[in-house]
């Protein structure tokens, strides 16, 4: 299992995280252009706090948390 860095995730709860991370927080998160670029595609998901960020479409992506958004 990969090791948490709770230290970064304490003090910025709002960084993006990237496919194959753990969540930082429970919450809505979302990722744009995941899959083909030509193609933009914004992907929204439910993520638990401490699960790994999911691919894709089989293709890594950035997530941002929908609040960073508002």
């Amino acid at each position: 299992m990969k090791r948490r860095n709770t230290t970064s995730i304490a003090s910025n709860p709002d960084s993006t995280v990237r496919t194959g991370e753990h969540c930082p927080q429970s919450g809505w998160w979302f990722t744009i252009n995941a899959g083909l670029r030509s193609h933009p595609e914004r992907k929204t998901q439910y993520i638990t706090e401490g699960s790994l960020m999911p691919a894709v479409n089989g293709f890594p992506a950035k997530w941002f948390t929908a609040r960073k958004w508002d």
